[in-house]
């Protein structure tokens, strides 16, 4: 008996076609209907993350959608605040629409700036309002803030 395991070779985008079918079935079992101009967002968003709440939860502005793919072919630059989210951008398509992704978390300079601009603003009183938090969150605020006498007050989701 031959007890070698098969691999099976499968094409990232085979996988990832694969996984948007499994997601659309998932939201038709429970009775999700996505609005159609945000359903390839959303279901990006529950594809990365693995969280179908996202399907309930995430918010959009009026028009965020077309007003975005508008910017992208104008050749927008997109900058975001995470470097997993930077990762998962495509840069060769970007780059064809004269594009380009940043993220600043990392810079030391920026995060002089922000402690100082908050600080400035709020003194004592800290209030994080971002789309999610989570322990890298309460991590940065640690690192630029060492020496806050209050607990900040954070708002948004939390991952």
């Amino acid at each position: 008996m031959d007890h070698r395991k098969i691999i099976e070779y499968v094409l990232p985008g085979e996988i990832e076609k694969r996984s948007f079918e499994i997601i659309g079935e998932e939201l038709k079992e429970r009775g999700i209907v996505l609005p159609k101009e945000q359903e390839a967002v959303t279901k990006r968003v529950i594809h990365t993350s693995a969280d179908f709440d996202y399907a309930q939860t995430l918010v959009y502005s009026k028009d965020a959608v077309a007003i975005a793919r508008e910017l992208l072919m104008q050749g927008a630059d997109i900058v975001t605040d995470t470097n997993m989210a930077k990762a998962g951008i495509n840069k060769t398509a970007l780059a064809k629409l004269g594009g380009q992704v940043h993220c600043f978390m990392a810079d030391e300079d920026v995060a002089q700036e922000a402690k100082k601009a908050i600080t400035e603003k709020l003194g004592d009183d800290l209030v994080i309002s971002t789309a999610s938090l989570g322990p890298n969150t309460e991590k940065l605020m640690e690192k630029l803030f060492p020496d806050l006498e209050k607990e900040p007050i954070y708002t948004g989701v939390y991952m």
